[in-house]
Parts: C-alpha cells; structure tokens; sequence
C-alpha cells in the first residue's frame, strides 16, 4: 500500500495519495476492474483539492474529510460517496440529531 501523509506531517499506511500527482491503489486496482472503497475516521482526506477519496480511484467511501470532523465523538453525520448509487454528501446519523449523544463514534 502507499503511504498517506496525516495533516501533522506523520506517515501513515494507507491507500490515500500523500501529494497530488500521486497515485494510490486504488487508481491501480480500479484500471483491472476492481470496485474499491475506504473508511476513514481521521480526517485525512481534503475536500478542497483533488485529494479527494471519489478522485483517487475509491467508488465507496464512508468517514470524515476534515480533521476537526473527526474528532467529534458524538457527530451527527458522515461523508458517503457511492458511485453505483450516486450518493454523495453527508449522511445524518439520526442518534446524534440536535445535539444529543447517543452513538459514540470513536477515532479508530
């Protein structure tokens, strides 16, 4: 697997691209065909540039794309991106609605 660089500047293994000319992969495993997708709780992917889970070969993806995000034990949505649905956005966890704390969500 590729390694993956962590807003703190540490390494980390994962299918993520470090720079954005990198390639991960899962832009690999997807020019033979396969469907891939990624979970991410740590916030380790960035919305606002090509960084982006859906453009780096990943059909599914689950999780947070900021770090602040992730660090909501108790969030009340995640980011899902489904390329066979066509979903993508953020998806209401309804236990954590308005503020309340019922499911925890733990950084893993």
């Amino acid at each position: 697997m590729l390694g993956g660089i962590q807003p703190s500047g540490t390494a980390r293994r994962c299918g993520c691209a470090s720079a954005a000319g990198d390639i991960t992969v899962a832009q690999l495993l997807e020019q033979s065909g396969f469907h891939t997708g990624i979970d991410s709780a740590n916030g380790i992917w960035r919305r606002r540039h090509s960084g982006a889970p859906w453009n780096k070969g990943f059909d599914e993806f689950a999780g947070y794309l900021d770090p602040g995000d992730a660090e909501n034990y108790y969030a009340d949505f995640v980011w899902r991106h489904d390329s066979k649905t066509g979903f993508h956005g953020k998806e209401p966890l309804i236990a954590n609605a308005g503020g309340a704390k019922r499911e925890y969500i733990p950084i893993y």
